[in-house]
């Protein structure tokens, strides 16, 4: 993020449509394996979750678009999204139920355990 709001911050525009991309691609695997570990800890709150993944990467492939096509009048607005998302998303949203899975308070489908902590099914 820092490496694409720098470039567009300082109009290297070649360069931040290039490490956008791979922003784009990462926040995609990102997105995939998070909601892979959430479905395999039953994490109760994984529709919401998801909502949030299609929005986020809904308004990331438009600023994609923008850039690829050489619009970077809203370049600003892109990294004002960019660093909010970072703490928004990652610093709240994933804390969240990372801190849940940490806790052991999600049910394992496959074995049922309510408590990952002392496997006690509860």
């Amino acid at each position: 993020i820092a490496v694409v709001s720098e470039a567009l911050t300082e109009e290297k525009y070649d360069l931040a449509v290039e490490k956008f991309e791979l922003l784009v691609n990462y926040t995609e695997y990102h997105f995939y394996e998070e909601e892979k570990l959430m479905m395999r800890e039953a994490y109760p709150d994984i529709s919401e979750h998801k909502i949030m993944h299609i929005e986020i990467m809904n308004k990331v492939h438009s600023y994609g678009k923008d850039l690829e096509s050489g619009d970077f009048s809203e370049a600003k607005e892109i990294v004002e999204f960019l660093e909010s998302w970072l703490v928004n998303h990652i610093k709240g949203q994933d804390k969240k139920y990372g801190a849940r899975i940490g806790q052991g308070k999600i049910c394992n489908k496959k074995t049922g355990v309510k408590d990952i902590n002392t496997h006690q099914l509860t």
